[in-house]
C-alpha cells in the first residue's frame, strides 16, 4: 500500500503548479468540520439538505476536505451534507446537492461515496446527467 506522499507523487500533484486559489470545491457528503486543522477558514457556507444539521458526525465528508486541502492548500470549500448522521444517504438527497453546487458556483463537485446498482439499473443516474 503506498503512503499518501507516495500517491500525491505517483499522480503528479506534488508538482502541480495550482494551489486552488480560487477555485471552490462543493464536498457533497456527511458535512465538513472546519475545526480540522487543514480546513480552518476554508468553508465559504455549509448546507444542510438532510435535516441532520451542519455537524459532520461521520467524518468522512472532512476527511475528503482536508484531503483535498493537502493537495491544493488555497482552495476553498462549499460543504453540502448530503448523506446523514449515520454515513448513509438517498439518491435524491445526492441529486439535489449537485444541483445546489452547481447553482452556487462550484468549480468541483466532489462526491467520494458508494452506491447500489439500483439508480443505475433503472436510469435514475442517466435521466438526472441529461437534465445538468
Amino acid at each position: 500500500m503506498k503512503t499518501f506522499t507516495e500517491i500525491l507523487q505517483w499522480i503528479n500533484a506534488d508538482r502541480t503548479p495550482s494551489t486552488g486559489e480560487g477555485v471552490i470545491v462543493a464536498v457533497c457528503d456527511s458535512g465538513i468540520s472546519e475545526n480540522h486543522s487543514s480546513l480552518v477558514g476554508k468553508v465559504i457556507e455549509h448546507i444542510d439538505i438532510t435535516g441532520d444539521g451542519i455537524r459532520d458526525a461521520f467524518g468522512h465528508g472532512t476527511s475528503v476536505a482536508s484531503l483535498i486541502a493537502n493537495v491544493a492548500p488555497n482552495v476553498k470549500f462549499l460543504d453540502i451534507k448530503v448523506l446523514g448522521n449515520n454515513g448513509n444517504g438517498d439518491f435524491s438527497n445526492l441529486m439535489r446537492g449537485v444541483e445546489i453546487a452547481i447553482s452556487k458556483g462550484a468549480h468541483i463537485i466532489n462526491m467520494s461515496m458508494a452506491g447500489g446498482q439500483d439508480c443505475l439499473q433503472d436510469g435514475t443516474v442517466a435521466r438526472f446527467m441529461d437534465t445538468i
